[in-house]
């Protein structure tokens, strides 16, 4: 069951308001998924929120969130330390990978030069809690095992100076970005600590959001994850004209260890 266009064509408050109607018992058309909002943040003047899709046995059919296109035009000229830290519904973190959602913009971009050295979002879903991300200071350089690192990305040496970023960790990445002639405009980076996978970060630049172009990125899972769970294959990035917002949507769950 597919849920992203349906979702897409709601707008915000339609969206809170079903999730209200949702998590309070009341009913509505047998046809619609069942909406269960998370938190929801200011972020540069747009109002950010979470949510989750559940199937009609309950089970979290998608993950996502909205960000309004206010908060994308007005990040220009904000520093890298305003961030945007919310949690899902509880259904997500105990039936699939995800825990929690940290939005950060990059005024100048961030290393590799050359590369990711535009202005763009880092979209952090974390397999930990706030509070471990929190404690991520760089000294485990445990190297993840080879299976642990999906085909085609490549992480630097855990030893190298600046591989590890405080609160964050290892960045994998896909090749291709680093190919000649490539131009960055969105990408999907993994990242890891501790020798085991800990968010997924999908990264778009302010340029390619100002589009207000739907697009998607696949989600590639690595032959072993590490924990018994849901994972996504495909993230939609989902522009609701309407609502002057994207939808961003975690989705095609499969089952992995």
């Amino acid at each position: 069951m597919r849920f992203s266009r349906k979702i897409a064509s709601m707008g915000v408050m339609a969206l809170l308001a079903i999730g209200m109607l949702a998590l309070s018992g009341c009913g509505g058309n047998d046809d619609d998924p069942e909406i269960v909002t998370g938190q929801s943040q200011n972020y540069f003047g747009g109002q950010v929120t979470t949510w989750a899709a559940l199937s009609d046995e309950g089970t979290v059919e998608q993950v996502g969130f909205t960000l309004p296109l206010t908060s994308i035009q007005n990040a220009s000229g904000h520093g890298p330390e305003t961030m945007a830290v919310l949690n899902f519904p509880q259904q997500v973190s105990a039936q699939t990978f995800v825990n929690h959602l940290n939005i950060g913009w990059n005024e100048h971009g961030h290393p590799p030069q050359g590369v990711y050295t535009v202005p763009h979002f880092d979209i952090h879903f974390y397999n930990q809690t706030p509070a471990q991300v929190q404690a991520i200071n760089c000294t485990d350089t445990t190297a993840p095992e080879a299976n642990r690192i999906p085909q085609g990305y490549a992480l630097p040496p855990p030893t190298a100076p600046g591989s590890c970023v405080p609160q964050m960790g290892f960045h994998a990445s896909p090749g291709s970005d680093f190919a000649p002639g490539n131009t960055f405009t969105r990408t999907m980076v993994l990242g890891y600590y501790g020798g085991r996978l800990t968010f997924l970060e999908p990264m778009v630049t302010r340029q390619q959001l100002l589009q207000k172009q739907s697009f998607s990125l696949a989600i590639p899972a690595p032959q072993v994850v590490g924990i018994s769970t849901r994972y996504p294959a495909r993230l939609q990035a989902e522009w609701d004209e309407d609502e002057q917002a994207y939808h961003f949507i975690l989705t095609d769950f499969v089952s992995v260890t």
